[in-house]
């Protein structure tokens, strides 16, 4: 018995030994562990990592455990890269944070527009037979905008005024006296428009009379800046043209188409040749236009054959052409033929280049009784 306890009091007091010397080299470990480690992030300049380990377990004292706060998440995987490559360490429990990144406020300056000078500067206005105007295009400030506008209703009343100008820079010189003369110009005209695009300043307008025309350009070539290139179109009606002026360009345009050749008939007959036609249809038109206008068709014949003969064909052939007007619209209240005969030659008849010269006809316009 007595052997029996000594054997077990011998077994606790070896457990007991081993429990101590386990610790002891538990510690050692530790310690060399931690060591190492805290070396190897002082030489990585990662003062931020705190290394310790697991437990005091001998089995958990190879496994180091970083705490901290890494800068980045690059910065956490590369602490976990130095601690596994430091000899004994068997694992790594990786508990580090990455701090949150604040971004930098950045304080952005507003951006002025770019200032952008119309090419070409240009202002418009046009006015109608109501006397409504439109005023469109740029102006160089709100004081001038305004200066313009008020001009305008000054003179064409506040109603009849629609601005649709926009402010710019980049104004030619002269460029608010250019557009009030013009504004003063535009009143004097029934309707009409002016433009300045930069030194060019162009007016239309339509006016009541000749006169009204004559004066209105007058004052527009002499009022007109010299820095400015003038360009004026100004309308009036056309007086209307007296009778005797109308008979006498109607015979004129008559004249013009016979003096190119004659009408053709056949030898000794009434009947038109085929290649007159053109030529007849030409002095349809003519007439056609002159329609306040009566017109004599005469006949002229040569002095060959007997003089009642040459009456009688001359009769003919004048019927002839007042039937081909007649058949192309030409009213046969204002025509009339009339047979000469020879009695009016304009060559000598003895010769057959003068006896050709003779063969014709003429026409006489005359004004409407």
């Amino acid at each position: 018995m007595r052997q029996v306890l000594l054997l077990l009091l011998g077994a606790i007091l070896i457990g007991i030994l081993s429990y101590f010397c386990f610790i002891d080299k538990a510690g050692v470990i530790k310690d060399d562990l931690v060591s190492k480690a805290n070396s190897a992030y002082a030489g990585k300049q990662m003062g931020w990592v705190d290394a310790n380990l697991k437990g005091e377990d001998l089995e958990l004292t190879r496994i180091l455990t970083l705490n901290g706060t890494a800068p980045s998440i690059e910065l956490k995987q590369e602490a976990e890269k130095v601690a596994l490559n430091i000899e004994g360490v068997d694992g790594v429990d990786n508990r580090l944070v990455v701090a949150k990144v604040i971004a930098p406020v950045v304080v952005v300056e507003p951006v002025k527009p770019k200032v952008v000078i119309p090419s070409p500067y240009i202002l418009a206005a046009a006015k109608d037979k109501d006397n409504k105007v439109i005023i469109s295009g740029y102006t160089p400030n709100a004081l001038i905008h305004e200066e313009i506008i008020d001009q305008a209703k000054a003179i064409f009343g506040s109603t009849n005024v629609t601005d649709e100008l926009k402010e710019a820079e980049g104004a030619p010189q002269e460029f608010v006296l250019s557009t009030k003369f013009g504004l003063e110009k535009l009143k004097n005209v029934d309707y009409g428009e002016f433009k300045i695009a930069d030194y060019d300043f162009n007016f239309k307008g339509y006016v009541g009379s000749e006169d009204d025309k004559t004066a209105l350009l007058k004052s527009l070539e002499n009022k007109l800046s010299s820095k400015y290139e003038g360009s004026f179109d100004i309308k009036a009606p056309e007086k209307a043209p007296t009778p005797k002026e109308i008979v006498i360009s109607c015979q004129d345009q008559f004249k013009k188409i016979l003096s190119q050749d004659k009408i053709h008939f056949e030898n000794d007959k009434a009947d038109i040749k085929q290649k007159s036609h053109t030529l007849l249809d030409n002095l349809v038109t003519v007439a056609k236009k002159c329609s306040n206008t009566n017109i004599s068709i005469e006949g002229h014949t040569d002095s060959k054959g007997s003089e009642k003969y040459n009456q009688a064909l001359s009769e003919k052939r004048a019927n002839a052409v007042k039937e081909y007007f007649i058949k192309k619209g030409i009213s046969k209240v204002r025509l009339q033929a009339v047979g000469i005969g020879e009695t009016k030659p304009i060559a000598d008849n003895k010769t057959e280049d003068g006896k050709a010269k003779n063969r014709r006809i003429e026409f006489i316009i005359k004004g409407v009784e």
